[in-house]
């Protein structure tokens, strides 16, 4: 009996079968492509953030550096032109006083004295030598009965400007409460070498002084001021002078 057997190409068990159903090909790995694209994206993104920190550090460097140079060059100048440092200080007081100042006004304007006072102290702690400044402290030192404070801060005063009679008129009232006579006739005596004895006679005539007036050396003094202005003064005491 003859045997059938199938074509070479059709048979499943022949390795030498060339049908396209039966023929072997190497094995494709599935995820091969996947897998190297997300390595790819991987890299890129870890190279972009070493990047963008590397631009910060540069970034950073760069900053440092120029405050650097320029604190060195500021050093330099003020080493070169000693007067510089000196000159940035005084504008920065000034502007620092200004504020003060109008904290101060502010203050005055809304009857709060200790803020007014806690103003002015910053004020003169910049401007020390203002007349102005210290005659309004002196003000506010006489506002809650520290006479004495009021005193010593004109006579600062007086040392910056000695010929303003301002000063020497609110020294002796303020010498006059304190019950200090020849103080408050010292003080009225300079106002009125200053100024016309006229002006500072009408001033002692004023109730402020009316205590010193009754005093001997009050009376004395309002005579002698009396004839200097050209004055009489009607309720005042004759003079009694010894034979």
């Amino acid at each position: 009996m003859t045997e059938i057997r199938e074509p070479a190409h059709l048979n499943p068990k022949s390795d030498k079968g060339t049908g396209p159903l039966y023929q072997r090909s190497p094995r494709q790995p599935l995820r091969t492509h996947n897998l190297g694209h997300a390595v790819m994206l991987s890299n890129i993104r870890t190279f972009s953030l070493v990047a963008l920190f590397t631009c910060c550090l540069l970034g950073l460097a760069a900053y440092l550096t120029f405050h650097l140079w320029q604190l060195d060059k500021d050093r330099a100048h003020a080493v070169l032109d000693p007067g510089a440092m000196e000159r940035a200080i005084l504008i920065q007081n000034r502007a620092e006083a200004l504020v003060a100042a109008d904290k101060y006004d502010e203050a005055i304007g809304m009857g709060d004295k200790a803020a007014a006072e806690q103003a002015l102290d910053t004020y003169l702690r910049l401007r020390p030598h203002d007349a102005q400044a210290l005659k309004e402290r002196a003000y506010l030192y006489a506002y809650r009965g520290a006479y004495d404070e009021a005193l010593a801060t004109l006579r600062r005063a007086m040392i910056t400007s000695p010929d303003w009679v301002p000063l020497y008129v609110d020294a002796a009232a303020t010498a006059a409460v304190l019950g200090w006579i020849s103080d408050a006739l010292h003080y009225l005596d300079q106002a009125a070498a200053l100024t016309s004895p006229t002006a500072v006679y009408r001033i002692y005539r004023k109730p402020a002084f009316r205590d010193v007036r009754r005093t001997e050396a009050g009376r004395t003094f309002e005579w002698t001021l009396a004839e200097r202005a050209g004055e009489m003064p009607d309720d005042a005491e004759p003079m009694v002078t010894s034979p």
